[in-house]
């Protein structure tokens, strides 16, 4: 008897034209939004990749799905591991100025006794 069975891939995390931000800018303490492009389903990685424009038409690359032209711009693939939405984005920027926050004020209790 053959097994019919429909294996589905579960819901992408993020849809196409949604902002969201990179994991390692947000540790790093800055924010950097992307729009996805496209994803795909791949099933080796067992999840979802998902396409950004990697803009070169201003003088600071910029990663944003506005104003396509492939000719010129390029594409990155990014996990969903490494991709964040704003909310999670901020609790890792705010700790990492806490972190920095105390860095600082340890030096200014140093250089004041």
């Amino acid at each position: 008897m053959a097994d019919n069975t429909i294996i589905r891939p579960p819901q992408p995390k993020y849809g196409i034209n949604e902002v969201v931000y990179l994991k390692e800018s947000a540790l790093l303490g800055f924010l950097e939004p992307a729009k996805v492009f496209r994803m795909r389903y791949d099933p080796d990685y067992k999840g979802y990749i998902y396409t950004f424009v990697y803009k070169r038409s201003k003088r600071r690359p910029q990663i944003a799905g506005d104003a396509i032209d492939l000719r010129s711009d390029k594409t990155i693939e990014l996990s969903e591991d490494n991709l964040l939405t704003y909310v999670d984005a901020l609790e890792l920027k705010v700790t990492f100025l806490r972190s920095e926050l105390a860095k600082a004020e340890s030096q200014l209790a140093s250089a004041q006794s």
